[in-house]
């Protein structure tokens, strides 16, 4: 109403009339939530639906205000993966307590089908007079329209004010024309029982309140369930133990009941419960059209305590924003974020935010719309680089693989950087790979080599927004194979004649061969010769009969291969040399002052006996024995002096060589000894000349020894 009007101006008009128009204008009015009078220009007078005539004269409230209602994101993005959270300001002229009640709605429709915060102090039995403040409208009716079913108001609960029920037959009604229809959902709530050992029904969604029906009531022996029939079938029935909690008469405890399409979860003040029962299957609401409810009230069974925050969703509430929810409701306050598990790319949310001091609602304001975008992808995870046959070896294709994700698409493109020693080598892209899986490339083996150390990096994109890069682990090309030895010489299917049998093996590897090693007849190991990286010779010193050979080759990685062979000497011709440690070496020269002539070889040992010697075993056979030098005479600085200044002596019988011929060494072989047989040596001195000229210095010559049978002649 407009103008000043008051008690004494309406009683300048006659009584019968004066009553009329009052009865008139209180009756038109009482339906509604407030009626507001300006009088004299003082504060407003209001009359609340139930309240008598006197009321209307003598109580005075203003109504409460919020302003500056504002919606962001966590980021200041709008991204998936952000939190949503309103903030605003509240005022109430009269100093009152101002709860803010909240409805979050998404692309312009509440998110709850059902929002009854009951902060509003309603006792009036109007039909709606309990207000639901999603956009559904689902209005509650008081006892339905009963007064002594009524419940009472308290202005002191889990979040502003709440409903007391007397444990008899209070109740509070609602009858929806859309119907709490949906194939998954929410129930919350906050309730507070007054005993324990007492039947207590919560709320009953219902067809036909006997038959069709969700409901959840505490048994006498305090266990809450929540049960599902259609037609007299209980489809879902589980229940928990409320005397699992460590207390709860008398106390506020938050319940939230969630159907995700699958199953019935449970979750007392945030923290999911184990269920007992039959609990499968998509059984919710969307079999069953339960227009009706009754809260504080099952079909047989009253609550004896309190209900606040009484809500129901059209969709499953995340675990997170169920945690979420319950704390800011215990802070005291209503739902003022939104968690990013709640959220995904396209929504338009906006939040409705009315101010209640208790008595009376002021304005509701709405929100900013804010509109979630694409975010970034998910760094790649449990990036990883193998060798394919586990051994991370160069003849091997090396798998890189991670879990790729993306809160908002289906499918993703990956890109994949190959380092080797830290240098980007290779880069590729994979389109269209489906998120939310495993991805996985190879790098062929033609790009390794032994030594290398790689490292993948994988980064994913959406269309939008790349990921970051994330490394692999470091993979180490080595070698692990075992090198592969192959015997050329000896060859077991031959029966040898000779004693002069050569150790001839090739070697394949994946990289060098450090060395190889014989064994014959299980005595020690024996260095070969090597020609070239991949053949070894060796000219052993042999006896007839039968021989057992090994031989043992390793590569730079230590690996070690092996081969062996038996072969055969003929005990009709045997015959093998042994040469004295000292010849073994080759014969040296001490040249210290110039020109020398005849000068003793270090293992002379000057008249003594001499440490150049050869001992002969033959079998079934003589043996001539030649010797040859092979080439002239080198110190270590490479000082050369011609072979013909070098000469010998050779006796069969004599240690120190007296009195023997002086033979000139030459290249060619030349006997010294002839007709030997089994157990012979061969004693040797050597001598040697050297010009003024002639550098200083330790002087070496190598010699070969070339055993054969009698009257033949070495090749």
């Amino acid at each position: 109403m407009s103008g000043k009007f008051g008690l004494k101006n309406a009683m300048k008009f006659g009584g019968v009339f004066l009553v009329l128009i009052f009865y008139i204008f209180f009756i038109s009015l009482v339906v509604a939530d407030v009626i507001s009078v300006n009088s004299g220009g003082g504060n407003n007078s209001i009359i609340t639906p139930g309240a008598n005539l006197e009321g209307f004269f003598f109580q005075s409230n203003r109504i409460p205000v919020v302003t500056n209602v504002l919606l962001v994101s966590s980021s200041g993005n709008n991204l998936t993966n952000d939190n949503l959270t309103v903030s605003y300001s509240s005022t109430d002229a009269d100093g009152d307590f101002i709860t803010n009640i909240t409805d979050w709605r998404l692309d312009g429709t509440s998110i709850a089908v059902l929002n009854m915060p009951f902060d509003k102090n309603v006792a009036e039995l109007t039909a709606g007079a309990v207000r639901d403040y999603s956009t559904y409208g689902n209005n509650g009716t008081l006892g339905g329209g009963t007064k002594t079913y009524s419940p009472t108001w308290n202005s002191s609960c889990q979040v502003g004010g709440c409903y007391e029920f007397d444990g008899i037959d209070d109740y509070v009604s609602l009858i929806s024309s859309s119907g709490f229809v949906s194939p998954i959902g929410t129930i919350s709530y906050w309730m507070k029982l007054k005993n324990n050992d007492q039947i207590h029904g919560i709320y009953h969604f219902y067809e036909v309140s006997t038959q069709d029906y969700i409901r959840t009531y505490v048994s006498a022996s305090n266990v809450m369930d929540l049960v599902i029939e259609d037609n007299d079938v209980a489809y879902v029935s589980v229940s928990y133990d409320l005397d699992n909690l460590p207390s709860y008469i008398g106390e506020w405890i938050n319940v939230a009941w969630v159907q995700n399409g699958t199953r019935i979860y449970l979750y007392i003040n945030g923290i999911e419960k184990s269920l007992s029962g039959t609990n499968s299957g998509s059984w919710w609401t969307s079999h069953l059209t339960l227009n009706n409810l009754h809260l504080g009230k099952t079909g047989w069974a009253p609550l004896n305590g309190s209900l606040d925050e009484f809500q129901v969703f059209n969709r499953a509430l995340t675990p997170e924003q169920i945690k979420s929810k319950y704390q800011e409701e215990l802070a005291g306050h209503q739902v003022e974020k939104i968690v990013s598990q709640e959220t995904g790319k396209g929504n338009s949310w906006r939040v409705a935010v009315t101010p209640n001091d208790r008595i009376i609602d002021g304005v509701t304001v709405l929100s900013n719309i804010l509109e979630i975008v694409d975010s970034q992808p998910d760094n790649p995870t449990n990036v990883e680089l193998i060798s394919l046959n586990g051994r991370n070896e160069s003849d091997t294709d090396l798998q890189c693989s991670a879990f790729i994700n993306d809160a908002d698409n289906s499918e993703l493109d990956v890109y994949i950087n190959w380092f080797k020693d830290d240098v980007s080598i290779l880069n590729r892209t994979f389109g269209s790979q489906s998120n939310g899986t495993t991805f996985s490339t190879l790098l062929n083996s033609g790009n390794l080599t032994l030594g290398d150390i790689w490292v993948c990096s994988v980064r994913t994109y959406d269309g939008n927004e790349y990921s970051g890069w994330e490394d692999s682990n470091n993979l180490t090309i080595i070698d692990i194979t075992a090198p592969n030895v192959s015997i050329i010489s000896p060859n077991s299917s031959i029966s040898y004649t000779t004693l002069e049998i050569d150790f001839n093996i090739s070697v394949t590897d994946n990289e060098n061969i450090s060395m190889c090693f014989y064994s014959l007849d299980w005595d020690t190991n024996i260095s070969m010769d090597e020609v070239n990286d991949s053949y070894f010779w060796y000219e052993s010193s042999l006896g007839p009969g039968t021989h057992y050979l090994e031989y043992y080759c390793n590569d730079t990685s230590n690996n070690w291969g092996m081969n062996a062979t038996n072969f055969t000497i003929d005990n009709s011709a045997a015959i093998s040399i042994l040469l004295s440690d000292e010849l073994e070496v080759g014969v040296k020269w001490n040249v210290v002052s110039l020109p020398v002539d005849d000068l003793d070889a270090l293992g002379n040992n000057g008249s003594g006996a001499t440490y150049y010697f050869i001992n002969i075993s033959a079998t079934n056979t003589l043996v001539d024995l030649y010797v040859r030098a092979d080439g002239d005479l080198y110190t270590e600085s490479l000082d050369i002096l011609g072979l013909g200044n070098e000469t010998y002596s050779a006796n069969t019988t004599d240690p120190t060589v007296s009195n023997s011929q002086v033979l000139t060494m030459t290249t060619n072989y030349v006997l010294i000894g002839d007709a030997l047989g089994d157990n012979s040596v061969i004693y040797l001195k050597f001598y040697l000349d050297a010009p003024s000229t002639q550098a200083a210095g330790t002087y070496l010559n190598q010699l070969q020894f070339n055993a054969v049978r009698d009257g033949e002649i070495p090749e």
